[in-house]
């Protein structure tokens, strides 16, 4: 279906835009969270990386600083 990709894009989008950031920005925002958010479901997947990472620095504790980190440093354009 043509349009199908950025239909979907306008409507993650959307809220975004109303908070004052342009299109681009509001999905290039939407795909860095995604990325983290991927990453670290992978990690949490396997056991042997999870324990490892857990033992380190603190699984659940470092996903939240770094979505913290990485939501606290979106500008508005």
């Amino acid at each position: 279906m043509p349009g199908t990709a950025a239909t979907m894009a306008d409507v993650l989008a959307a809220p975004l835009i109303l908070y004052g950031l342009s299109r681009h920005h509001a999905l290039s925002c939407i795909a860095s969270v995604t990325a983290l958010a991927l990453g670290w479901a992978v990690y949490e997947q396997s056991d042997g990386l999870h324990d490892y990472l857990e033992e380190m620095i603190g699984f659940d504790e470092s996903f939240v600083a770094g979505l913290e980190a990485m939501v606290s440093g979106f500008r508005v354009d």
